[in-house]
């Protein structure tokens, strides 16, 4: 996998390239992954095989996290935001593409909208966890919280390294380093299904970013996101949430003020949707996707017929909404 300097930061980047039988009208796709424990392995496994059919693919490891460089400092969104448009020039990717963001990578696929709303031309947000107030104190108490299962994890790891499962009990109750009950069963599920030297290799990742660098400090820096400010991603917005989540509410928020979101609430599922119902997931997201490309389609077939640029634009800001809630 090819490094990317962006923003003045090495990037671990994968692209996929859409398959043979793909028409040409599917627009790349960004994914963006989630903070901390997370990386662009998440959606190599879940999403970018099925994607791929259609679409060019392109994911990448955060700053920090994965094989991405770790600087000290630069965790905000602002700073994430900034990685993403200097990875889209680096790649070439000038049109328009879809963002799509789980958890904080969520938030970050939202805040590039905002601010570049000429260069998306779709948003999904599954489980995007975006600043709101009262937020930023509550994400920050989480990431100490990790941070410190991930130094006890790791003082037990020389046991560990040899084991193919965590075995129950082994490490510290979720409990009592004051996860909520949604948080401690987003935690139990990596334990449980992830190999242990893998999940060493993450305790050391969140060790690296909690207690070696500036990231929980920016996250307690952060703004929230007013409404009148969401207001003005106007393009085509898929949202899925779980209806266990602990941050469903922002889902509703969204729904209410994105003028061409879809909300789709998974029964049962809690923070964990990528992972965790991976197939109701996709048979969302695909006909979704389906969608931007039968508009583009269409779009291209109006702009031959009277003369102007095949595909220029379409589903972009100021479109009528493709579809309806559900």
């Amino acid at each position: 996998m090819p490094m990317v300097k962006a923003n003045g930061v090495q990037l671990n980047v994968m692209r996929v390239p859409a398959s043979a039988r793909a028409d040409g009208r599917g627009r790349p796709v960004v994914m963006l992954h989630g903070i901390v424990i997370d990386n662009l392995s998440s959606f190599f496994y879940t999403l970018a095989q099925q994607v791929s059919v259609d679409h060019e693919v392109v994911m990448y490891d955060l700053r920090g996290h994965g094989r991405s460089e770790r600087p000290v400092t630069g965790y905000g969104l602002d700073d994430h935001v900034a990685d993403l448009g200097g990875l889209l020039d680096t790649l070439g990717l000038t049109d328009p593409v879809i963002l799509l963001g789980n958890s904080f990578g969520g938030g970050v696929a939202l805040a590039y909208a905002m601010a570049n709303p000429e260069r998306v031309a779709g948003l999904v947000l599954i489980e995007a966890h975006f600043p709101v107030p009262g937020g930023a104190a509550a994400m920050s108490a989480m990431l100490d919280r990790i941070g410190e299962l991930a130094r006890q994890g790791l003082a037990i790891e020389p046991q560990l390294r040899q084991l193919r499962r965590v075995p129950p009990g082994s490490l510290p109750a979720l409990h009592e380093v004051g996860l909520s009950a949604d948080q401690v069963a987003f935690v139990t599920y990596w334990i449980e299904t992830t190999p242990a030297r893998k999940l060493m290799q993450m305790a050391r990742t969140a060790d690296g970013l909690v207690n070696g660098t500036t990231l929980v400090e920016d996250v307690l820096g952060e703004v929230p996101l007013v409404d009148s400010d969401l207001a003005a991603v106007t393009c085509p917005t898929l949202l899925v949430y779980g209806e266990q989540s602990d941050i469903v509410e922002r889902a509703h928020q969204l729904a209410g003020v994105l003028p061409r979101a879809e909300l789709t609430v998974l029964p049962d599922v809690d923070h964990s949707v990528l992972m965790g119902a991976t197939e109701a997931l996709r048979d969302r997201l695909l006909p979704w996707l389906a969608q931007r490309r039968l508009a583009a389609g269409s779009r291209a077939a109006v702009a031959v017929a009277g003369g102007g640029r095949a595909g220029f634009a379409a589903d972009g800001p100021g479109e009528a909404p493709a579809g309806s809630a559900s």
